[in-house]
């Protein structure tokens, strides 16, 4: 079987594409910041101030960010819907 120049561009196409889409690990500060959909500018803040999980190599201080650590971190702030204030409102007037 033979291979033409086309079809080995278009193979290595996509070849390209499966390596690209499988999610990294370990990001980035513009791979975490394109993630999150956040500037790089504040992903550096918040981690500066230590208000997102990261890690730092040593030497170079380069910023590094876990995948699964950054899902966790952007979904522990959830905002209750009006259903669970609801009900926490009812569960209050029946302790008081």
């Amino acid at each position: 079987m033979v291979i033409d120049n086309y079809h080995v561009k278009q193979i290595m196409e996509f070849l390209k594409e499966m390596r690209y889409s499988r999610p990294k690990r370990v990001m980035t500060v513009e791979e975490a910041a394109a993630y999150l959909g956040v500037a790089k500018s504040l992903l550096t803040t918040w981690a500066g101030v230590r208000d997102i999980p990261h890690s730092k190599s040593q030497p170079g201080n380069i910023i590094y960010f876990d995948r699964e650590k950054l899902i966790e971190w952007a979904l522990k702030h959830e905002v209750p819907t009006r259903e669970d204030l609801k009900k926490a409102l009812k569960r209050n007037e029946r302790e008081e």
